[in-house]
């Protein structure tokens, strides 16, 4: 590409809004209208209704910047991971020996273990699918609660198990 080419992308993108200047927009004139609508002196109701679109809109930010840093932190972390088991697995291999197919079998074996015992050890996938299904049992429990209009009983609540 010309340098000619590359000056006038340059120059044409000039007066389009970057994403971060859409996001920061957006966040502005959510704020402008929320404090409108905090001016007027609302009823109860309408107060409600305006801390729940608050509480969405902060659960939703949170959610996200919680994925984002969850997935560099696990990429990260794997790295990590992988380098040292990889480390390990070609200084068993560099042994100054021809290796055999022996050698090189048990050193691979080693090297698949030393990782599933990492990404076990790390992620502790048992215990997150255990956690799980109690914060979905509960909020089943929630649920039904809510649609049936009355609180849980002591025996549900006791069980961990919802009503229905």
């Amino acid at each position: 590409m010309s340098l000619l080419a590359l000056v006038g992308v340059h120059f044409a993108g000039r007066g389009l809004p970057t994403v971060q200047r859409l996001e920061a927009q957006l966040t502005s004139a959510q704020e402008s209208l929320w404090q409108q609508k905090v001016d007027r002196r609302p009823t109860l109701d309408d107060r409600r209704d305006l801390y729940r679109e608050e509480v969405a809109t902060a659960i939703e930010t949170y959610q996200a910047d919680s994925r984002k840093y969850r997935r560099i932190h696990n990429s990260l972390q794997s790295l990590i991971m992988i380098g040292s088991a990889s480390t390990t697995t070609i200084a068993a291999l560099d042994t100054g020996r021809k290796p055999t197919w022996q050698s090189v079998t048990l050193t691979v074996i080693s090297f698949a273990i030393t990782v599933a015992a990492m990404f076990t050890g790390y992620y502790k996938f048992r215990e997150r699918s255990y956690f799980l299904q109690q914060t979905a049992d509960a909020i089943e429990q929630e649920a039904n609660a809510v649609t049936s209009a009355s609180a849980p009983t002591a025996s549900s609540a006791t069980t961990g198990k919802s009503r229905c």
